[in-house]
């Protein structure tokens, strides 16, 4: 559950939030809609803890996952295929990922390192758990959501407008 209780921020001289309450409970989906300048990013902002609010209380439980994917998108590489670049936005997901990778090149460099065999089915119990393979599949059809094409999916990143 988010919680803003009472939110006020202050941004260039101007109220964007101006005692905001709002309550987004677990598992619910939302939308966040509005014209530019009127706070949406400053929302998001403040439950990522990037800022902080200038008056109220913002309360995001502490084993919280969440993924934003950032309006200015001047850190990919211009190649970068548009649905590896959603997937990286999958939290610890890439960093197991390339641990498991490297586990698994431990072993098959020496199939009877013990540790290696525990590390690797810890890694691809917490992957699994964390929704690692299915991951694909969701950033897919998140996309499909966004109005991507099938075909857009392996285009690079720089073939799209801002």
């Amino acid at each position: 559950m988010i919680d803003f209780n009472d939110v006020s921020k202050l941004l260039g001289g101007r109220d964007i939030l101006n005692h905001a309450s709002m309550r987004v409970n677990k598992g619910e989906k939302i939308g966040v809609v509005g014209p530019n300048g009127s706070g949406k990013t400053t929302v998001f902002s403040l439950i990522a803890g990037d800022i902080s609010p200038d008056h109220g209380e913002i309360v995001v439980p502490e084993k919280a996952r969440i993924g934003l994917l950032r309006q200015q998108l001047s850190f990919f590489k211009e190649s970068e295929v548009l649905l590896d670049f959603v997937k990286k936005a999958s939290g610890e997901l890439p960093a197991i990922q390339k641990r498991m990778d490297e586990t698994l090149q431990i072993l098959q460099e020496n199939p009877s390192c013990e540790s290696a065999l525990k590390e690797l089915g810890h890694l691809q119990s917490i992957f699994e758990h964390l929704g690692g393979y299915d991951i694909e599949h969701r950033a897919a059809a998140a996309l499909a959501g966004l109005g991507f094409q099938e075909s857009d999916l392996a285009k690079p990143m720089g073939d799209f407008s801002g």
